[in-house]
């Protein structure tokens, strides 16, 4: 059963309960009210009737015409007008029935069941049909007779089974329109549920674009938009999720083929040393090609332990020497840049740099390095540190080499990804220096820029 067939009864079956028990309250006050109203008409009039017969009593008796006819006829007089009213009378003397003008049965169930000692108002029920029963006293000094005054309630006995089919009527009336607005408003209220439980159902099955039309500013319309927000979120990592799996399997396909070829290298001179006979020169030469590939492999793995490293690990920051950076790299890079007349300008504004020392260091090396590869003899390398208006670090190297298309600056930080492969590898790069100063920028919450221009060079801009 769905949603709104469960609410749409259980809001039907409140309403009705509430509506008839409401109209049955009703009923019974007003019936309880009417009834007693009827009830004082009806002591008013048995002590009005009580009060006529002992005055005509009184009247026969100054006249001296009290006998039982005479008495009867009184009676009879008052029973006739009375009874096109719906009331009855039973005159009563000494515990014993003298006249009636009531039905023989319902004569019979006074006789038996009203004690005639006993005054009062008692309702009585004869086959369905009701009616009040006064009895009292024709008093002084006709204390032995008693009248009892019964006015049937016929008429509003009839008056209530109309009023009660109309309540019935009424009910059901209400109960259809309530029933045919309910399910309109409930199916309306609940369609925006139902499209978000399809919308739910297509991204089950893989559809991820999947979206609900967000109208209005209630809380249904909340849900779709909470809904729109996590289905995007889903998406997006589901793509994150996708792309990372393809630059995983990217990496490994790099891996595999950069290990071939040193590997390669290394075991092809390695056969040639051990079955050819060759002179001193040769041997040499192939024992060179050996040394370096080996330590261009444990170049790689070295880069490759950092970047785990860097994944895993918190790093610490301190306060570190600009003076001692540049230093450091001018000591490391001084017979490269003397072998290809490389210039090295440095621009350092401050004397304290903050941040972790050794990643700083492997961060300016690996940019460095690669300027210098992209240096052609004569070339410049210009390295400054300054302080931003924000009181962020920026370090900035630039160089006059041979540049790059502008679409391939969004692909040089992956790994193992080479402008100009042979050239990169004859010069001993192995694709992973800036995929590790991706990582050192990113532990220390900064950004990196490039700019570069083919044929005139490239500057990296790190700010943090």
């Amino acid at each position: 059963m769905k949603f709104w067939q469960k609410t749409f009864l259980i809001l039907l079956l409140i309403f009705m309960i509430c509506l008839n028990c409401g109209i049955l309250c009703i009923a019974h006050i007003s019936y309880s009210s009417q009834l007693k109203n009827e009830s004082e008409k009806a002591v008013e009039g048995q002590y009005f009737v009580s009060g006529s017969i002992k005055k005509d009593f009184q009247s026969l008796e100054e006249r001296e015409l009290f006998s039982e006819d005479s008495i009867r006829s009184v009676f009879n007089n008052y029973s006739k007008y009375y009874k096109k009213s719906s009331v009855y009378l039973i005159l009563i003397k000494e515990k014993q029935i003298l006249y009636s003008s009531t039905s023989e049965e319902l004569r019979v169930k006074i006789e038996n069941e009203i004690k005639y000692k006993d005054a009062g108002i008692k309702i009585y029920n004869q086959k369905g049909n009701k009616g009040i029963l006064v009895m009292g006293s024709l008093g002084s000094p006709y204390e032995e007779y008693s009248l009892i005054y019964i006015h049937a309630l016929t008429e509003m006995q009839r008056e209530w089974r109309v009023l009660g089919a109309f309540f019935g009527v009424a009910s059901f009336c209400i109960g259809l329109v309530l029933t045919l607005a309910l399910i309109y408003t409930l199916k309306n209220l609940t369609k925006p549920l139902e499209t978000l439980a399809e919308a739910a159902d297509i991204i089950a099955q893989g559809n991820y674009q999947e979206r609900v039309k967000v109208s209005g500013n209630d809380e249904v319309a909340t849900l779709a938009a909470n809904f729109n927000n996590m289905a995007s979120s889903i998406d997006e990592k589901i793509m994150s999720l996708k792309e990372s799996d393809e630059q995983k399997q990217l990496f490994i396909n790099n891996l595999a083929h950069e290990l071939r070829t040193p590997l390669t290298t290394i075991s092809g001179y390695a056969e040639l040393i051990k079955l050819t006979q060759m002179n001193e020169e040769n041997r040499l030469m192939a024992l060179d090609y050996i040394i370096t590939e080996t330590k261009r492999l444990e170049k790689m793995s070295r880069i490759l332990l950092d970047l785990i490293q860097l994944r895993k690990d918190e790093i610490e920051m301190c306060e570190n020497s600009t003076e001692e950076l540049a230093e450091k790299l001018r000591l490391t890079f001084s017979l490269k840049f003397k072998q290809k007349s490389i210039s090295f300008l440095e621009k350092i504004e401050i004397d304290k740099i903050y941040g972790n020392g050794p990643l700083l260091e492997s961060l300016l090396y690996n940019i460095v390095e690669n300027s210098l590869r992209a240096c052609t003899k004569s070339g410049k390398i210009i390295l400054i540190i300054k302080k931003m208006e924000d009181n962020k670090t920026c370090i900035c190297v630039s160089d006059n080499g041979i540049g790059m298309e502008e679409k391939e600056l969004d692909k040089i930080t992956e790994p193992f990804y080479r402008i100009d492969k042979a050239r990169s590898r004859n010069s001993g790069g192995i694709g992973l220096g800036l995929s590790l100063v991706k990582q050192i920028v990113e532990c220390h919450k900064g950004n990196m820029f490039y700019k570069s221009k083919l044929g005139e060079g490239t500057t990296i801009t790190i700010i943090y």
